[in-house]
């Protein structure tokens, strides 16, 4: 078995502090905006004759067995194959910024946790990797909402659509522990 898996996190938006005591400014990333790009390609061989059993197979659709989501717009376990390529967008926005201090109102407190996001996710399953194609993509994505804690997404609320399938709905808590594994 091969398995290749990449993420990229972009902060598309920047902010401007001062510096020195006030008399230079330094940009750095504005963690409320995030943009991650995530890819997963696997591959399973065996020996002439054998097949690998359906049950250590990954999956794609929903989410798997390790609660990793793929294809949101899908149900869970959907498709299944000893090869597979998922390609997904997230973007995910704090609609206010953090309370920076305890005499903040409860109402700006509440909203600084509030975000919105939406996704997009492209993938496929073959029994050969030589069957893998960009032409035969399923597709899916989707919006939702986000509570953040910090600089991070503790619980997610999201639909997925373009399944053609009907909705799929997740309402979840996230996994600090992955969360910069698997958005």
């Amino acid at each position: 078995k091969f398995r290749a898996d990449f993420l990229q996190t972009i902060y598309p938006e920047r902010q401007t502090e001062p510096t020195a005591g006030g008399t230079a400014t330094r940009s750095q990333p504005k963690y409320d905006s995030v943009l991650y790009i995530f890819g997963r390609f696997t591959t399973e061989q065996t020996a002439t004759g054998n097949a690998v059993p359906f049950y250590l197979q990954e999956t794609i659709g929903g989410s798997d067995i390790d609660n990793i989501a793929t294809l949101r717009g899908f149900q869970d376990y959907r498709f299944r194959a000893p090869n597979l390529f998922v390609i997904q967008t997230q973007y995910e926005r704090r609609l206010l910024p953090a309370a920076k201090s305890d005499s903040t109102s409860t109402v700006r407190k509440v909203a600084g946790a509030l975000g919105v996001m939406g996704f997009y996710d492209a993938g496929e399953v073959a029994v050969k990797a030589s069957d893998l194609s960009f032409s035969n993509l399923r597709q899916s994505f989707g919006f939702g909402l986000t509570f953040w804690s910090g600089e991070r997404v503790w619980f997610r609320a999201y639909v997925g659509l373009g399944s053609g399938e009907g909705l799929h709905n997740f309402v979840g808590i996230t996994d600090a522990s992955t969360q910069l594994l698997h958005p």
